[in-house]
């Protein structure tokens, strides 16, 4: 998970916070002076609710290196968000973990932070709610916080939980065609990236895996002022078994599927003006193994 960049200037969407990063060209990651990184930062949309989010889970305190999923916690959220690959979240319910999932969640601690900025770090949220609460954290993996009120914790830990699953990043992939379609599959806790360009209202084709019979919804989310549309083909990707549109809302397509295989799925933007990552997502809603 952890690679170099060349320097760049984005803006990080996670978990419906956006965080600025200042940047300049050239290669590698290099340390920054705190008060432009700062400047970055605060000049962002959405920066003050990163940082009250951060406070608010900071009970702890950033050196006592303290679980965040504890025997209480129902549900862990994760954005990951990097400017050249794009970004895509990992969402799952304590019960949905598998054994070694909970093993490194549990695993998860808050670190010891400095205020050092860095100009090309993969960056991620992380919500862990419990009941009517949650608490958000951030990582990186240089653990700079670059002077905001946030609480870090182990960006190899947390990079080594997303190493347990195949979620795609929304620049990391060419879904511009059947042929080049990357396969997904239900229930693995992945909400996949789509990325567009300002200005551009492309397609994307995926293959979704049904791995049995049953009906399976296909989510979509983030989706701003974009007009969106959902087909699903069979495996020839020509013959249509279902659609579903905007309606002022990112559309929901539900399908009872007869047989399990391997089927072709568009995501077309119609209109809009929305640019950036978007998610997609599927889960069954009753399968013939259920």
């Amino acid at each position: 998970m952890l690679v170099s960049m060349p320097r760049l200037t984005f803006h990080i969407l996670l978990a419906g916070l956006v965080v600025g990063w200042g940047c300049s060209g050239g290669d590698g990651a290099v340390k920054v002076d705190e008060g432009r990184g700062g400047a970055g930062f605060g000049a962002a949309s959405g920066a003050q609710g990163m940082n009250d989010a951060g406070a608010g889970s900071g009970q702890g305190g950033a050196g006592n290196l303290a679980q965040i999923f504890t025997a209480e916690s129902e549900a862990i959220t994760i954005d990951w968000f990097n400017f050249w690959a794009g970004g895509y979240r990992f969402a799952r319910q304590r019960e949905q973990l598998t054994p070694k999932q909970l093993e490194l969640v549990e695993a998860i601690k808050v670190v010891a932070s400095t205020d050092d900025c860095w100009e090309d770090a993969d960056e991620v949220s992380v919500v862990v709610t419990s009941g009517d609460s949650s608490l958000t954290y951030s990582a990186n993996e240089y653990a700079g916080s670059c002077g905001r009120d946030v609480t870090l914790v182990d960006f190899q830990t947390v990079s080594d939980l997303l190493d347990t699953v195949q979620c795609l990043s929304a620049k990391g992939y060419d879904g511009s065609s059947v042929e080049e379609s990357p396969t997904i599959v239900p229930d693995d806790g992945c909400w996949h990236g789509l990325f567009n360009a300002h200005g551009d209202a492309p397609a994307w084709w995926f293959r979704v895996e049904v791995p049995a019979a049953g009906e399976y919804s296909i989510s979509l989310d983030r989706c701003g002022n974009r007009e969106l549309r959902l087909d699903l083909f069979e495996s020839d990707a020509e013959t249509e078994l279902a659609s579903a549109s905007s309606d002022g809302a990112c559309p929901v397509l539900t399908h009872s599927f007869a047989d399990p295989g391997n089927y072709a799925l568009r995501v077309e933007m119609q209109s809009g003006t929305q640019a950036g990552d978007f998610f997609l997502s599927v889960h069954s809603v009753s399968a013939a193994n259920d």
